[in-house]
C-alpha cells in the first residue's frame, strides 16, 4: 500500500514539473529575425545591374530615341523656317535659327551620351570590387547597385523634361512666326506635337529603375491594408482561478499594418 501511494505521488509530481516546464517554454518569446528588403528582392539590384551592363552595348544607340525623334523634327522645322521666313514677324529668321540650334543641340547631346556614357557598366564595375561575404557587406553592395540604377534614372528624367520644355518652346516660337498657310507652319505644328514624345515613351533608364522598385515593393505583398477588430488574445500569465476568462484569454484589439 505504501509503495502504491509513493508511486502515485511521484507520478503527480512528474506531471506538475512537466506542465510547469511547458508553461515556461510557451511564455518565452520567440526570437525575431530581421530581413532587409534589398536582400530579399528577386532579382537583386546587383544582378539587374550586371544584366543591364551586358545589354548596354547593344541598346546604347536606342536609349535616347524618343529625345532624338523630337530633336530631328525640331531641326527639320527650323530648316524649313529659314527657307520660308516671315517678312513681317521674323525677317531675320531668328525663329528658324532657334529651331535648328535646339534640334541640333539635342541630337549632339544624345549621340554623345550614347557613345560615351555607360551608367550600368560603370555601376557594375564599382560593385564588383566590393566584398559580399557577410550580410552587412551584401547589404552595402545591393544599396550601391540600387544607387547606380536610380542615378541613371534621375539623369534620364532630367533629360526628358529638359527636352520637352526646350522643344516645346522652340516649336511654339517658330509656329508664332511662321507664314500663314505654308508648309513650314505645318512642320512647326508637327514639331510641337513631337516635342511630347519623351513623355509618351519613357527613357530605358527610368523603366529599369521603376521595375526594380516594383519588385522590391512586392516583398510586402501580404501586407496590404490597416484593419482592426475585436480579438481574444492569449495571456496565460494573467489568468487566475475564478476570473472571467479563466482559460487565459483576454479581450483585445488585433491590428494588421499594411503598406
Amino acid at each position: 500500500m505504501h509503495s502504491t501511494r509513493t508511486c502515485r505521488t511521484g507520478a503527480i509530481v512528474l506531471t506538475l514539473i512537466t506542465a510547469a516546464a511547458t508553461t515556461v517554454r510557451a511564455e518565452e518569446p520567440s526570437p525575431i529575425t530581421f530581413h532587409y528588403p534589398e536582400l530579399l528582392v528577386t532579382p537583386r539590384a546587383s544582378a539587374r545591374l550586371e544584366t543591364e551592363a551586358k545589354r548596354e552595348t547593344k541598346t546604347r544607340w536606342s536609349t535616347h530615341l524618343p529625345l532624338q525623334a523630337s530633336a530631328l523634327t525640331t531641326l527639320f522645322a527650323g530648316t524649313m523656317q529659314l527657307s520660308n521666313k516671315n517678312p513681317v514677324k521674323d525677317p531675320d529668321g531668328y525663329s528658324g535659327i532657334t529651331g535648328v540650334a535646339t534640334g541640333a543641340g539635342w541630337l549632339a547631346i544624345t549621340l554623345w551620351l550614347s557613345a560615351s556614357h555607360e551608367p550600368y557598366a560603370d555601376g557594375a564595375s564599382e560593385i564588383s570590387a566590393m566584398p559580399h561575404k557577410s550580410d552587412r557587406e551584401e547589404l552595402a553592395r545591393e544599396r550601391a547597385a540600387e544607387e547606380s540604377i536610380h542615378r541613371a534614372a534621375a539623369l534620364g528624367q532630367k533629360l526628358r523634361w529638359l527636352s520637352v520644355i526646350s522643344n516645346v518652346a522652340a516649336s511654339t516660337y517658330m509656329l508664332s512666326n511662321s507664314v500663314n498657310q505654308s508648309f513650314s507652319r505645318t512642320v512647326d505644328a508637327a514639331a510641337l506635337v513631337m516635342a511630347f514624345t519623351p513623355l509618351v515613351f519613357p527613357n530605358h533608364w527610368t523603366v529599369v529603375a521603376e521595375e526594380q522598385q516594383n519588385y522590391k515593393k512586392r516583398i510586402y505583398g501580404p501586407i496590404t491594408e490597416i484593419s482592426g477588430g475585436a480579438a481574444l488574445l492569449a495571456d496565460t500569465r494573467r489568468s487566475a482561478p475564478g476570473a472571467a476568462f479563466a482559460s487565459g484569454l483576454t479581450p483585445g484589439v488585433q491590428l494588421s499594418l499594411h503598406f
